[in-house]
């Protein structure tokens, strides 16, 4: 699912260092267990952004949560 944070109303060009933001986002999908990979990308050209890890070493492009949810 692709949406700005807050409903529309957090767009990351509104987000300053060191900022908690705490979103709600339904989910529509059959009952069953999920990972969630969290990803950004340039709204611009569609690329997706790097992420890295404590180090600053590029990771990938998402970061998956280590809790899963159940969908019933």
């Amino acid at each position: 699912r692709d949406q700005i944070p807050g409903n529309g109303a957090y767009p990351t060009t509104s987000w300053v260092a060191g900022e908690y933001l705490i979103d709600v986002c339904d989910i529509d999908a059959p009952p069953g267990e999920y990972a969630i990979r969290i990803g950004m990308y340039d709204s611009a050209t569609n690329t997706r952004l790097p992420v890295f890890d404590v180090s600053n070493l590029p990771v990938g492009d998402y970061s998956e949560l280590s809790t899963r949810i159940s969908v019933r």
